[in-house]
């Protein structure tokens, strides 16, 4: 289990450290309902180079997001890496003040159907391996 990577539950939420670019580590939320990786506005505002989505909408389960933005970022999470990626930005406080801690992204749908993920709840560890065979499957028509 050397490959694993530590892991932090608040209630039912799942939160993985992850870099932006060449930032410290901060936490983000594993999250299936997201469609896509979001960076929250202050950590893309620390990494990159945030520039406004005109005409970019985005609905979730609290209603509309008002102003969306995007960034080119590289994640690292695990022992992946996912680069030079145009990220949605968001402001997150109210996913992070729900939490009770900083939430400053997303890992959403696209990127993790594309893993093998294995959680260890007992000793807070997640495992995430790429499957080449399974981006092949989602490829076809």
């Amino acid at each position: 289990m050397s490959r694993w990577t530590q892991i932090y539950r608040i209630g039912h939420d799942i939160l993985v450290p992850t870099t932006v670019n060449d930032s410290p580590s901060s936490l983000f939320l594993l999250d299936t309902g997201a469609f896509d990786n979001v960076v929250a506005m202050r950590a893309g505002q620390q990494a990159a180079k945030v520039k406004s989505s005109f005409g970019m909408k985005i609905a979730g389960l609290s209603g509309d997001v008002k102003k969306v933005y995007h960034a080119k970022v590289t994640l690292r999470f695990g022992h992946l890496q996912q680069s030079n990626v145009d990220t949605i930005t968001l402001d997150l406080s109210k996913i992070s003040h729900q939490t009770g801690t900083e939430i400053s992204g997303l890992l959403g749908f696209t990127m993790l159907q594309m893993l093998d993920l294995k959680l260890d709840y007992r000793d807070g560890l997640v495992n995430l391996e790429f499957d080449p065979k399974r981006v092949q499957r989602l490829l076809k028509p």
